[in-house]
């Protein structure tokens, strides 16, 4: 498969010197004209005579000829022209149809929420009037009036339902927005002073192999930092795409435990390379067998 990449300003600009260039040529044309269609004849004879006429006759034949190329050029021209507005308009229809394709799923997010918001307002509103209004003959008609209908008032759960309700349909478009410069912030100062927090532990583990005694178990600062800094890690910046809905909280989760599994096996591994450092090498393999 060809794939064309084509700028409609670069058509446009490329059109308008090509006719630049036509009208410079037949401005030239149509003054060498006269002189080359109408040759004077150099001497009253006839050879002379014959000469001139043959010249003339040359003349007209590239006229002839420039107006034909005259014509081709204008609609090479046009074609270029047409080419720019084509092009132009393509992108133009493209962008329309994007930017309708990502609006039509908001707007029915937005519609979604604003219709779960109005039902819970509904039905929380009913059950503030059904409460309110003496609910208690359900527990067999006894009737207890206002003073035991105010036993049953909504309490604060229902009326935070009720709030909740109103509060759905902004919370779900401006949660990730409002929260998205924090998490930038976290993440830049994270990836800020990690760095120095890596070379912390290098400089521990350098102190700590001329330590008496333990000076051997140096390296396990090292592992042991490769085994948490990478879920740290995980865990931040998983918890951060959640909260601004970058990711959804399954693939955050899923993310984070993916990490966590390399960072365990990675250690385990250094721990194994670690353990038979103090081991003598293995023996070298016995020879393979040979069959004739």
């Amino acid at each position: 498969m060809s794939f064309v990449f084509a700028t409609p300003e670069a058509l446009a600009a490329a059109a308008s010197d090509v006719a630049g260039i036509g009208s410079t040529i037949g401005q030239a044309r149509a003054a060498a004209a006269g002189p080359t269609t109408a040759v004077l004849a150099a001497a009253e004879d006839d050879v002379s005579a014959q000469i001139a006429s043959l010249l003339s006759e040359h003349g007209l034949g590239f006229q002839q000829v420039s107006a034909q190329l005259s014509t081709f050029h204008d609609q090479f021209v046009q074609a270029l022209t047409s080419g720019a507005g084509a092009y132009s308009a393509a992108e133009t229809s493209a962008v329309r149809a994007l930017t309708n394709a990502a609006e039509a799923p908001a707007a029915a997010v937005s519609g979604a929420s604003s219709a779960l918001a109005g039902a819970v307002a509904g039905s929380v509103a009913r059950v503030e009037s059904a409460i309110s209004s003496g609910g208690l003959s359900l527990l067999g008609g006894s009737g207890l009036g206002q003073a035991g209908a105010l036993l049953f008032a909504p309490t604060s759960g229902i009326r935070a339902l009720t709030s909740a309700a109103a509060l759905l349909a902004p919370a779900a478009s401006t949660a990730g927005n409002a929260l998205a410069p924090l998490g930038n912030a976290i993440e830049a100062a994270y990836l800020a002073f990690e760095p120095s927090v890596q070379y912390a532990f290098e400089l521990l583990e350098y102190a700590v192999r001329y330590v008496p005694y333990i000076g051997w178990l140096a390296p396990q600062i090292t592992y042991l930092y490769n085994l948490i800094e990478p879920i740290v890690q995980a865990t931040l910046f998983n918890t951060i795409d959640i909260i601004d809905q970058t990711v959804t909280i399954s693939q955050g989760l899923t993310n984070f435990w993916s990490a966590t599994t390399s960072s365990v096996n990675q250690f385990i591994l250094n721990e194994a390379y670690w353990v038979r450092s103090f081991l003598p090498p293995l023996p070298p393999l016995p020879p393979l067998p040979h069959f004739p």
